[in-house]
């Protein structure tokens, strides 16, 4: 039995599935947990995740090894790996630039269906 059947049969019990939490459950999650909110942070720019994308030092490798290769007048091999760090960087931009705009919606959800 899974992690989740097994939760739900314990809130089946209960009816909490149905019902949800009593008032006296809440309260003492609320105290123990907090306030169920996504926290804020601060607001990344689109600049910082695409500098971010070349930080990473598997990167900083490639990069290395594109200025070697450049050097020993390897131009093919540096342009393929100059081509394949900025199709990563591209890649996780995108990847990252979506999660935040997905985060930032649904803090706006969340604050929609607080006010009913």
């Amino acid at each position: 039995m899974s992690i989740l059947e097994s939760a739900l049969q314990d809130a089946n019990k209960d009816n909490r599935v149905k019902y949800g939490l009593s008032e006296k459950e809440a309260e003492k999650k609320y105290k123990k947990y907090g306030p169920n909110v996504l926290a804020e942070k601060k607001k990344i720019s689109p600049f910082k995740i695409l500098i971010a994308q070349f930080s990473d030092f598997m990167v900083l490798i490639l990069l290395a090894s594109t200025l070697v290769s450049a050097f020993m007048g390897e131009l093919t091999e540096a342009i393929t790996i100059v081509s394949i760090v900025i199709l990563n960087a591209l890649m996780g931009f995108i990847q990252e630039y979506r999660t935040e705009k997905t985060m930032e919606r649904l803090k706006g959800w969340q604050r929609r269906q607080l006010k009913w």
